[in-house]
């Protein structure tokens, strides 16, 4: 437990505490000021943030008038690189275009900040300008293009991408982003058409009342009406083909969808190997015995997370393990196999399929 002594939030002067920290600049935590609670906005020599009160201040939080804020400079020139006549290494050409960006972010924050203070349509104005010299600097610290203005060398061509696929090894994908239409109506439901497939991407859950005070049911959950699992799977695959038509699912991928029990939908998801769906990092902490379990890379988690919501989306949540009241309509959950996993599985079937035969065989000499 640290004893260094810390002003409580909110309290500008004053307090227990006051004679220790008298003179001392508020430290900012990350974005934040542990003293005020206040928003850094502006990151250089001079460090205004906003307080709780909406007002800006600076270090010492003593307010700042309008008159006080730095003027917004000129738009700084592009630098043209010329690799025949000018020694510029590649590195120090990326380091400049960063820093030069880094500093038209700060230029924007102030734009915006000044805008807000006076609310003049032209600071306004101005601050829309700083944002987007910002954003065009930014793009121009690029590795890809520094390459391109230092060598001449076009810059590789890449595909665009839809928002929502997800970029890890082994993972592919039906499209490139670039015939997907990506849509939000008004009540928040985001869809995505291909052609002439369309999947709506699952809007999580919504509280409900029940039985427990946490009770949730999904959009696809229908209320007051039986459906057995086995409808419920076929509503699933549904929902997985489109996903991967459109893109948020990778397609080279097997979704298994099975029912267990009478009352679970499970879906195992097959090939990926244990080269691409660990992380080395997590897999090297766990041999340290670090006690990490979860050695997935953070992208499969996604993964999971992601059809394990295309389950979730059919089911009522209405249990209380306080009261053992188990509630909910069905369960399931989504799996990304392990290589021993799918050895085991593969192994399985084949058996399975020769039982089958054995059993046709059987049968087809009986009939005789």
């Amino acid at each position: 437990m640290s004893i260094q002594p810390r002003v409580q939030a909110g309290v500008r002067t004053g307090g227990q505490f006051t004679n220790q920290r008298r003179g001392e600049p508020a430290p900012l935590d990350g974005d934040s000021c542990y003293d005020c609670g206040g928003e850094v906005v502006a990151d250089g020599d001079d460090r205004f943030h906003i307080g709780r009160d909406g007002s800006p201040v600076d270090l010492d939080h003593k307010p700042v008038l309008e008159s006080d804020l730095i003027e917004l400079p000129p738009p700084r020139p592009v630098p043209v690189f010329d690799a025949g006549e000018q020694d510029i290494t590649e590195a120090g050409a990326i380091d400049f275009l960063d820093d030069r960006a880094d500093r038209a972010e700060n230029d924007a924050t102030l734009a915006v900040l000044r805008a807000k203070l006076t609310e003049d349509p032209a600071d306004l104005a101005n601050a829309k300008l700083a944002q987007a010299h910002a954003a065009t600097v930014r793009n121009e610290a690029d590795e890809s293009r520094v390459r391109n203005a230092l060598t001449g060398e076009p810059a590789p061509a890449q595909a665009p991408k839809v928002d929502y696929q997800i970029q890890s090894p082994g993972l592919e994908y039906a499209t490139d982003g670039t015939d997907v239409i990506v849509t939000t109506s008004d009540d928040g439901h985001t869809r995505m058409t291909r052609g002439k497939v369309t999947f709506e991407l699952p809007s999580g859950q919504t509280p409900v009342n029940g039985y427990s005070h946490s009770a949730t049911h999904g959009d696809r959950y229908v209320k007051g009406a039986y459906r057995s699992v086995v409808d419920i799977a076929k509503d699933i695959r549904a929902d997985v083909k489109a996903a991967k038509e459109t893109g948020w699912l990778p397609s080279n991928l097997t979704y298994r969808v099975q029912t267990r029990h009478g009352s679970t939908v499970d879906v195992d998801i097959e090939g990926l190997s244990d080269a691409d769906r660990t992380d080395p990092d997590k897999v090297a902490d766990a041999a340290r015995g670090w006690n990490q379990r979860n050695t997935n890379r953070d992208e499969i988690t996604e993964l999971r997370h992601r059809v394990q919501s295309l389950i979730d989306r059919h089911k009522k949540f209405d249990s209380d393990s306080m009261t053992d009241y188990f509630g909910d309509n069905f369960y399931g959950s989504a799996n990304v196999q392990t290589d021993d996993e799918a050895r085991f599985w593969a192994k399985d079937r084949a058996r399975k399929a020769a039982r089958r035969a054995e059993l046709a065989a059987k049968k087809a000499g009986v009939s005789r």
